[in-house]
């Protein structure tokens, strides 16, 4: 304790450091403007949380580091405002976590990481300016800023999590500066080398016809070689073909993709799995066709398909994991098609947790035996099926 000072003041009271430097925790302030004072370099871990009746912050130019939940909860918060500095500033994680009611904030161009869950939930927030040094947006940084409709990436950020534009409703393009090497964007989604990284929750997925998609879409996918995790989710894309041109789908590509209605692979296909939830949530998904060449249907990789009745799994899967459709509660049968050259290699002991006890495992006749003993703990639900 004998490091720490104890700030008395009319209308405030806050704990620094012996030097004066950091400020370790604001007790109380009467106003709702808030400056934090000039010598001040560090600013603790939640030093400022949950000051709910703050609406204005201003941070010194002697700033070099605001730490983890810095400012997290400050409900009211409506403005912060940085004074110019040239030295680089550090941004810990959560730091404006739950701002609900922040709108402006004028970032220094020396930061070059947003931090992990940084705005999270600052539904209030409608535009920002990344810094042009940036270089990372990590996970869940603008998740809930949903009322962000545009984020422009500069030409030196190299690194951007998959969950980063989580729950942004209002997003509907994201663009890349020319000069970037890794990123790209094409009428709005953005684009990891020749793979898409995001399509935003509000672009426009929809054509002029039934079940056709945006033109630039459809360009889009033809000219790509994967679908990174999560690149779809939260679209109201109604219905996509996926050209044999694309070579990996990653986890939770169409998760939360409630509008789904329909998805076709063009044969000759090379996927090699359906992982974790990359169909969760899709709840007007009524049938699937797993493309021949996918082995692993991976852990809730139809996760609450609440529609969905029929599903076909080729020979070469060789393994399912039990809870691949646990929530598809209409689910009606899982159909697995009949070998044309190669051998089943099914893995031994699958267990298939099926959503109801209606739901039928069709198989075809002549591998009853076979599906038998692969299938033990499901062999009240196999159905043999004599033109399979």
């Amino acid at each position: 304790m004998g490091n720490e000072l104890v700030i008395k003041e009319q209308d405030r009271c806050y704990t620094v450091s012996a030097d004066r430097k950091t400020l370790i925790k604001y007790h109380w302030h009467s106003g709702d403007s808030l400056t934090i004072p000039e010598a001040i370099e560090i600013i603790n871990p939640f030093a400022i949380a949950n000051m709910y009746h703050i609406t204005q912050v201003r941070i010194p130019q002697t700033i070099l580091k605001i730490g983890r939940g810095a400012f997290c909860g400050c409900s009211s918060l409506n403005t912060v405002i940085f004074t110019s500095s040239h030295h680089p500033i550090v941004i810990d994680r959560q730091a404006f976590w739950k701002c609900h009611s922040l709108e402006n904030i004028n970032l220094p161009s020396n930061i070059e990481t947003i931090p992990e869950g940084c705005f999270e939930d600052c539904r209030s927030i409608q535009q920002i300016m990344l810094p042009s040094k940036l270089k990372r947006i990590d996970k869940y940084s603008f998740k809930g800023c949903s009322k962000i409709q545009n984020i422009f990436i500069g030409s030196d950020i190299e690194d951007i999590s998959s969950n980063a534009f989580d729950e942004m409703e209002s997003l509907s393009s994201i663009v890349v500066h020319s000069d970037n090497l890794k990123y790209k964007s094409f009428y709005g989604i953005l684009f990891e080398d020749q793979a898409i990284f995001r399509v935003p929750e509000a672009f426009n997925c929809l054509g002029e016809g039934d079940n056709e998609i945006n033109a630039a879409l459809k360009y889009a996918i033809n000219n790509s070689t994967a679908l990174m995790e999560g690149a779809f989710r939260n679209t109201k894309i109604q219905s996509i073909h996926i050209p044999r041109t694309i070579n990996s789908i990653f986890y939770r590509v169409f998760e939360g993709c409630k509008q789904l209605k329909e998805i076709r692979f063009q044969e000759g296909i090379k996927i090699s799995f359906i992982g974790w939830r990359t169909f969760g949530d899709c709840s007007n998904l009524r049938t699937i066709v797993i493309p021949h060449g996918v082995g692993i249907v991976g852990h809730n990789a139809f996760e609450n398909c609440s529609s969905l009745r029929v599903v076909y799994i080729p020979p070469s899967v060789w393994r399912i994991k039990r809870d691949a459709f646990c929530g598809c509660n209409k689910l009606q049968a899982i159909v697995f098609a009949k070998l044309s050259e190669s051998m089943r290699r099914l893995e031994k002991n699958t267990y298939i947790l099926l959503p109801n006890e209606e739901c039928k495992i069709i198989i075809p006749m002549r591998e009853k035996e076979y599906f038998e003993e692969i299938l033990k703990e499901n062999l009240k639900n196999i159905y043999p099926h004599p033109i399979l």
